[in-house]
């Protein structure tokens, strides 16, 4: 079972030199790295759970100061609430499918998996089914890490992401209502020119 088709460089024969103590450390760095890999996926879920909790409480602040003061609000902030509006619920429906679940795989293995009859087949000693269960646990876990990193990444620059966007949230409202006073200052500077006024 040479491991180099799973990123492995060792050949089949140096694969086989290796001791069970070596199998063992190597079995053990694998498992505190995979535990690492669920470590992550709850920070990452915990991160984005507060942030969404946050925007939402924002978004429900803004939506419920527009309408309630939609009447005495001028066209340039009520214009400007309900775009910032609109932003704030696109980041939030992308912090959502941040929460969405993922399948991720965890330490340890099925023991129908692990006491079966072919690691007797080939196996001359004890030692050798021993190695060869090492093995196999070496490589499932290799994978398993690789899974869980391939989840993680993205869910981690989607955070990023959503966390710039919600930084900026101040300066989008300003430029918002900048763009849309100047667009009714000029409207309104045509109206008079015009005689439409």
């Amino acid at each position: 079972m040479a491991m180099d088709n799973k990123g492995f460089s060792i050949t089949k024969e140096n694969e086989s030199k290796a001791s069970q103590a070596e199998l063992e450390f190597i079995l053990n760095q694998a498992t505190i790295l995979l535990e690492n890999t669920s470590k992550s996926a709850d920070s990452v879920v915990n991160r984005s759970t507060i942030l969404l909790t946050i925007l939402l409480g924002l978004l429900s602040s803004v939506i419920g100061y527009t309408f309630s003061n939609y009447i005495t609000l001028g066209f340039s902030l009520k214009g400007s609430l309900i775009i910032t509006s609109v932003y704030l619920g696109i980041i939030i429906i992308k912090l959502y499918f941040n929460l969405k679940g993922n399948e991720y795989k965890s330490t340890g293995d099925h023991p129908k998996y692990l006491f079966n009859d072919w690691y007797f087949e080939d196996a001359k000693t004890d030692k050798d089914r021993i190695k060869k269960m090492l093995l196999i646990m070496i490589d499932s876990y290799q994978d398993r890490i690789e899974h869980n990193r391939s989840i993680n990444q993205p869910r981690w620059n989607t955070f990023g992401f959503c966390m710039l966007l919600s930084v900026l949230i101040p300066i989008v409202f300003c430029v918002i209502f900048a763009c849309l006073s100047w667009q009714s200052l000029s409207f309104l500077n045509f109206c008079a020119h015009s005689g439409l006024r």
